[in-house]
């Protein structure tokens, strides 16, 4: 779907408190960014060929692997 300025509409995801990501449907899957909570850098993101959940999936499996590692330390 695109917005009035023809470019892709952006969905902004909070994963966990850990991450901010902004995903674009584009054509052949997804495009984005994330941001780590803390940081002043911005990441791109490609997710082509990739579905909203399966790319979902990955950053909410990065968060529950830092909160583990958080616990054991």
């Amino acid at each position: 779907m695109q917005n009035i300025h023809g470019r892709p509409e952006e969905k902004r995801y909070d994963i966990g408190g850990e991450f901010t990501l902004v995903l674009a449907k584009v054509r052949g899957g997804f495009i984005g960014e994330y941001k780590r909570k803390g940081s002043k850098q911005t990441y791109m993101f490609d997710g082509s060929g990739m579905t909203k959940k399966q790319i979902l999936t990955i950053f909410w499996d990065k968060v529950r692997k830092m909160q583990k590692l958080q616990k054991s330390s």
